[in-house]
């Protein structure tokens, strides 16, 4: 995927510059590293976030190009390779760049040197090791989230979904009040300014203290923080509408799995009152080895959730709503249901 990601770089004018590319996608690099670096996974725990997040742009390269290679490369020839893969002439990777590039992978483990001797006489060889295919892991595990922009499209349908499921449009009159839930936490400030602006009078936020603490640094304000512990803690009949963000089947959310949630939804939501939930479709094999390559390691990622349709829409009749529909556009599902009148 960082293939990908690098070919859209500008041309490459100079090391030092190459190595400042990193800094354009190091802000959301970290952050999603503080969000999923708490979550452990066996075949991570070798690695730690610091030993990627001082890589370079080049020395990823470096590595890729590395675990690509079927036989052990010599030195010279990795740095051939890493040149015809910038494709700039007029600005190759210097000698000393590359060498100190390579001493700085060696030292954190990434890389071994194999010395031997041939005909023409010694030559040193590159090996990648066991860490480094974990630290590509690592670093396609964060960076893969940024490859492909939602909001745009989010925002586009939103108009179209609010008026399938009955609720208030912008050229009605708004709702009372309106609870949003994002089944990870995050919410897009110009999502929420739609609902603020659009939807209804007040808007109500289902979290705990973390995230209402994460969304309002992030410049979500002027919401009503409502709780959950054995039950929401709204009375029966208090919301007009609702809208989960990020939907995924089976997830255990502060402490209660998601069917007994919506039944909970269900209750604080008043008659002719409506839901509309988001997830993203699983992603289909194509046949395409490229493709489906990608669609595969999109698909472990923790930051991809995915919902079969049927299952959205099932799970919101079990929750008692009625009149359940729902749409697959690019890759989302969007399902809306209604409390009877």
């Amino acid at each position: 995927m960082l293939d990908i990601i690098i070919w859209y770089i500008p041309k490459l004018e100079k090391q030092n510059y190459i190595d400042k590319v990193i800094l354009k996608i190091e802000s959301p690099f970290l952050r999603a590293a503080k969000i999923y670096m708490s979550k452990k996974e066996e075949n991570l725990e070798e690695i730690s976030i610091e030993t990627v997040l001082d890589l370079s742009v080049t020395q990823i390269i470096m590595l890729q190009l590395l675990e690509r290679n079927l036989k052990i490369p010599v030195r010279f020839a990795l740095l051939q390779d890493l040149n015809d893969f910038i494709l700039d002439p007029k600005h190759e990777i210097s000698p000393s760049s590359f060498y100190n590039s390579l001493k700085k992978l060696e030292g954190l483990g990434l890389i071994q040197t194999l010395k031997g001797k041939d005909t023409v006489g010694k030559k040193i060889g590159l090996k990648s090791t066991s860490k480094a295919q974990k630290a590509i892991r690592l670093i396609n595990k964060f960076t893969l989230p940024w490859a492909v922009s939602l909001n745009e499209l989010l925002s586009n349908m939103i108009p179209e979904l609010i008026q399938k499921a009955g609720l208030p449009t912008e050229e009605s009159e708004k709702a009372d009040n309106l609870i949003l839930l994002s089944f990870d936490g995050s919410m897009d400030p110009n999502m929420y300014r739609y609902f603020q602006d659009n939807w209804s009078k007040e808007v109500y936020f289902l979290a705990d203290d973390t995230t209402t603490k994460r969304l309002k640094k992030r410049g979500i304000i002027g919401f009503h923080q409502s709780k959950f512990t054995s039950k929401i803690r709204e009375a029966n009949d208090f919301f007009d509408g609702c809208c989960l963000y990020h939907y995924q089947r089976g997830k255990n959310i502060y402490g209660i799995e998601n069917k007994e949630l919506l039944k909970e939804l269900n209750r604080v939501m008043k008659p002719g009152g409506a839901l509309v939930a988001q997830t993203l479709a699983p992603l289909p094999n194509v046949g395409n080895i490229y493709v489906d390559s990608l669609a595969e390691l999109y698909s472990s990622q923790p930051f991809f959730y995915s919902c079969k349709e049927e299952d959205l829409i099932q799970d919101l009749r079990d929750a008692g709503f009625k009149d359940v529909d729902s749409m697959e556009h690019k890759g989302f599902i969007f399902s809306w249901g209604s409390i009877p009148g």
